[in-house]
Order: structure tokens, then C-alpha cells, then sequence
């Protein structure tokens, strides 16, 4: 089971934010991206259903996944 991540490439770090449940599991993630030219980005990500079973199916063009992402 892999934690929660967030990349932001070529960018400094960003503030980011996260809310948990009673029980610990994260269920917000909120990150701040200042571009060096425009506005502030800011992302969204929530998670629900910890725990339940997932019933997941591949997209119909699924390609395999970079490498990295198997780390």
C-alpha cells in the first residue's frame, strides 16, 4: 500500500495542506503551485471509501506505467 504523493517537476517546493479523518487516513490534499509567470495554481485531491474493496477496471487502451511508478 503506497502513501499519498505529490510531484511538481522544475518547480520549488510548494505549500501543500492535508486533512485526516478520526481514524487517520488522509482525506484532503491541497497544494499551492506559484508558476514563475501567471497565477497561483492550487489542486484539489480527496479520498473516500478507505478500507472498502475497490472494483477497478483498466481503461481500453491501457499502456503499461513508467518504471518509476513501481518504486
Amino acid at each position: 500500500m503506497g502513501a499519498p504523493s505529490v510531484v511538481s517537476l522544475g518547480m520549488p517546493l510548494s505549500p501543500f495542506s492535508i486533512t485526516t479523518d478520526d481514524q487517520g487516513w488522509v482525506i484532503s490534499i491541497r497544494v499551492e503551485i506559484t508558476p514563475g509567470t501567471g497565477p497561483k495554481l492550487t489542486m484539489t485531491t480527496t479520498m473516500s471509501g478507505h478500507g472498502k474493496p475497490l472494483k477497478i477496471k483498466a481503461p481500453a487502451r491501457a499502456g503499461e506505467a513508467a518504471d518509476f511508478y513501481y518504486d
